[in-house]
């Protein structure tokens, strides 16, 4: 969790490489900045994959491609490649940036009320991509985070996360830029909580 007291400062620090970012606002005083990171399998599987591939382009021209080959090459070295993912500090499952915020939601109130003396009465979340759905590819899973059961899907995790425990009583704002894969932007109003595609007249700083 990187922390910044102003949106200037916090938004560049939401993009990075191959994740989707997350800034919390918490009363347009302090800024959370939380990504998306891969589980140690798929991290595992992406790297192979891609040295795979390098291995067959640097070969391109003296052998011709061939498809089960290479599988096979992923299969026969997909346990050494999780073994030395392993090793590392990474976390075994995998999170969405959504989750990473839910999960670290009690930090982030302590944080807040040290600051500034009391807790936060509304929250605004700027996203670079739509909170995944249950139609979506891969929708985040249903998990245990900060020991609550979340459902399918960021959007299904931020409904129960903001009407419930002491986010009911703030007025919550989700704002995207981009949709996620195919599915169509959500664009919803249940009770304390919006989630709305990022208005034109809403000047993110560059």
């Amino acid at each position: 969790m990187l922390v910044r007291n102003t949106l200037t400062e916090a938004l560049p620090l939401r993009a990075r490489l191959g994740t989707v970012g997350l800034v919390l606002s918490l009363e347009g005083a302090r800024y959370y900045v939380f990504h998306s990171h891969q589980s140690r399998d798929q991290i595992a599987g992406v790297n192979l994959q891609q040295k795979i591939a390098l291995h067959h382009e640097l070969l391109r021209g003296n052998q011709p491609y061939n498809h089960a080959q290479d599988q096979q090459k992923f299969m026969a070295l997909l346990p050494f490649a999780r073994a030395m993912v392993a090793q590392t500090h990474m976390e075994p499952e995998g999170r969405h940036a959504e989750e990473s915020m839910i999960e670290n939601w009690n930090n982030i109130l302590h944080d807040f009320k040290t600051v500034r003396g009391h807790p936060p009465r509304w929250a605004d979340v700027f996203l670079n991509f739509c909170p995944c759905q249950v139609i979506n590819n891969n929708p985040s899973p249903t998990r245990v985070l900060d020991h609550t059961h979340y459902p399918i899907s960021c959007h299904r995790k931020l409904q129960q996360f903001c009407s419930t425990g002491n986010r009911l009583q703030m007025k919550w704002t989700i704002y995207y830029e981009q949709q996620f894969q195919n599915a169509m932007g959500l664009n919803i109003h249940v009770g304390n909580l919006r989630i709305m595609k990022l208005p034109p007249y809403i000047a993110m700083p560059v």
